[in-house]
């Protein structure tokens, strides 16, 4: 879960979230959670990496919570698959709805809910 907060803050950011020219102080900055978070990113996108890469696995968001948070769910349809009737994650953009913000493909829309790390 942690590689992937890794991922999403490079993909939103277009940097990484622990950096520092000195390996140690780098080891030593993501194992206290010292993030250089990016100020113009929306809260709820902070708030959303910031708990997927809290260094303590005991606290780290899991997969389930993720699917629950808000930033995560923006535009999210849950429809039936017209095959079997099952219900299955949809990630389209609602066409009625106008959004504010530019909707891209989502990091966690391939994580299987039943494989938490």
């Amino acid at each position: 879960m942690w590689s992937c907060g890794v991922i999403l803050y490079a993909l939103l950011t277009s940097s990484l979230p622990f950096d520092d020219r000195n390996l140690e102080v780098l080891y030593q900055k993501a194992a206290k959670g010292k993030i250089n978070i990016r100020s113009w990113l929306f809260p709820s996108a902070q708030n959303l990496i910031m708990r997927i890469l809290d260094p303590n696995p005991a606290t780290r968001i899991t997969i389930a919570e993720i699917k629950e948070d808000g930033w995560f769910n923006q535009d999210y349809i849950l429809s039936t698959n017209h095959d079997n009737g099952e219900l299955e994650d949809d990630f389209r953009i609602k066409d009625n709805v106008k959004n504010e913000h530019p909707s891209t493909s989502n990091i966690f829309d391939k994580i299987d809910p039943s494989n938490e790390c």
